[in-house]
């Protein structure tokens, strides 16, 4: 993994964050990881555990938000290509990055499939917008094989996922949504995507203290996300609808 960054985002969960290196360097021993931490307190003394490891830790002001973060990683790190990681997530030997990085011959952004209690979290789609409302569309779910890894275009993959850095040439997170950013990058972004379910990764979620819960659940950051893309209503294939309804956010099945 000599030309991947491996970054990741945290605040206030070490016992998670703790797993997912033990795993990766489980995998990848040789691997270059570089955490930003907007934690309260930094635990200088967790880290240290890892000093044998090509680990690398930001201090970041609490709270500065996920997009922040990831920005800042993005531009602090130095390789051609970033592995975009949370700090819940859990490598397996079907954590094959070597393909994502195969696939880069093809692509710009590389996703794989995130499972989570053994079921995999769908989230490949297209965006169109019309008027107000931006919708999520099917992206067709046409498979390919390029040496020999099956995958398929799309517009949107989850949180795992290899970039070429030329992608930050000409966009970032809004560093206005400190949570709500996935959509809103994704939507503005015009890279070629694609999507692989051949590599893996756990989504490895437990229960999160009630700060954590309250910070990760700021709905009000829907309506600064839709608001600068000139929406009001976001729906999901799905049908579930999120609307802005003056400083209310609904949300509605249709």
């Amino acid at each position: 993994m000599k030309n991947v960054d491996f970054i990741i985002t945290t605040m206030d969960r070490y016992d998670l964050l703790r797993l997912l290196l033990e795993s990766i360097f489980e995998f990848y021993p040789d691997a270059k990881v570089t955490i930003a931490d907007q934690s309260k307190i930094i635990k200088s003394k967790f880290y240290g555990s890892y000093s044998i490891f090509d680990l690398r830790v930001i201090p970041l002001p609490y709270d500065c938000g996920v997009s922040f973060a990831r920005n800042y990683l993005v531009k602090n790190t130095k390789l051609k290509y970033k592995l975009l990681l949370e700090d819940d997530f859990l490598f397996t030997e079907d954590t094959k990055v070597e393909k994502l990085l195969s696939l880069m011959d093809v692509a710009d952004i590389a996703g794989g499939a995130v499972y989570r209690n053994g079921v995999r979290l769908p989230f490949e789609f297209y965006f169109k917008k019309e008027k107000e409302t931006i919708y999520q569309m099917p992206d067709g779910n046409e498979w390919e094989y390029y040496n020999g890894i099956n995958h398929k275009k799309t517009g949107c993959v989850l949180n795992f996922a290899l970039f070429n850095s030329i992608v930050f040439n000409d966009i970032s997170w809004y560093n206005k949504l400190k949570v709500i950013e996935h959509q809103h990058f994704f939507f503005r972004c015009k890279n070629k995507i694609v999507f692989t379910n051949e590599v893996k990764i756990i989504d490895n979620k437990k229960r999160n203290s009630d700060e954590y819960k309250k910070l990760r659940c700021r709905e009000y950051f829907w309506k600064i996300a839709l608001d600068d893309l000139g929406a009001k209503k976001l729906r999901y294939l799905n049908g579930q609808t999120v609307e802005i309804d003056g400083d209310k956010i609904i949300r509605y099945r249709k």
